[in-house]
């Protein structure tokens, strides 16, 4: 990936306790409690309470409530407090950083996330750039929008287990999750 972990050394204990690798039970490819093709509870294929294109509460495009362009307060781009260009702590390189990790079907590191808020997750690439966030939908679900507040379709649930996994528009599981 092209991450070096060692760079930022202050990271380096924190990664060890999110690290699918060392840990195998933090893994949804390995426990199958968290993983949503074993467990149905936490797959909105088969949940609709957790789906976003079924349940209007969850749904941004139908729910002006959460969605970011309708309600300012969960805007990183209206939001100041929100926002990783002027609270500096929201960045995975900051010393003070204490955010999760995006990990890949092979449990490799592809991105970094930091809860701004109880409603807002900023989410990062491999390479440390701000590229969107994800906003509260329900106590299980986070829907994924771009920096400029656009749904993508993509959204976080709850693998009950301290994590999220990613799921697309059409909500199959893309096989990255968060730990």
């Amino acid at each position: 990936m092209g991450i070096c972990l060692t760079a930022f050394p202050q990271k380096n204990e924190l990664f060890q306790k999110h690290n699918p690798a060392l840990n195998l039970y933090l893994s949804p490819f390995f426990n199958r409690s968290i993983n949503p093709d074993s467990n149905s509870s936490i797959n909105p294929a088969t949940n609709w309470n957790i789906n976003p294109r079924q349940t209007m509460e969850c749904n941004p495009s139908k729910n002006e409530k959460i969605n970011p362009l309708m309600n300012l307060v969960y805007n990183p781009q209206q939001n100041e407090v929100l926002n990783p260009l002027y609270i500096k702590t929201l960045w995975p390189d900051d010393v003070s950083w204490d955010g999760q990790y995006i990990f890949g079907e092979h449990n490799e590191l592809q991105g970094y996330v930091s809860r701004a808020s109880q409603e807002v997750i900023l989410c990062f690439n491999s390479q440390m750039e701000w590229d969107g966030y994800f906003v509260k939908a329900s106590e299980k679900v986070f829907n994924h929008f771009s920096i400029t507040g656009l749904w993508t379709g993509q959204f976080l649930c709850t693998d009950n287990s301290g994590g999220y996994n990613l799921f697309n528009k059409d909500c199959k599981w893309t096989h990255q999750y968060i730990k």
